[in-house]
């Protein structure tokens, strides 16, 4: 029996998503010291709202922080509809996408 490899790619998503979010909890904290500070009202920038990106967002709403997303492909009010804060940025129509970079 095969497993489905759909479902495979949204388990996935949630465990680089917790990942992401259990990182930066450490870094936050001061990895193992316990010098740092609280997430509670601290704003988060996600580049790339993607799968990863949404769930990030997600975890990082339930800590009380205030969530802003860029992502170049999806439109704006797909991004407030998720209730996270929509950064817009002019990119010229002349401009070729790759990844994090652009090429004219």
């Amino acid at each position: 029996k095969f497993a489905n490899i759909s479902q495979f790619f949204i388990y996935l998503t949630f465990a680089v998503a917790e990942l992401v979010f259990g990182l930066l909890v450490m870094a936050v904290r001061g990895f193992y010291n316990g010098n740092g500070t609280e997430l509670l009202g601290k704003k988060l920038g996600i580049l790339a709202f993607g799968n990863v990106g949404l769930n990030v967002g997600r975890i990082a709403k339930g800590f009380g922080m205030e969530v802003y997303a860029f992502d170049a492909y999806c439109p704006a009010e797909v991004i407030e509809k998720a209730g996270v804060h929509a950064v817009a940025y002019p990119i010229p129509k002349s401009a070729k996408i790759w990844g994090f970079f652009t090429n004219k």
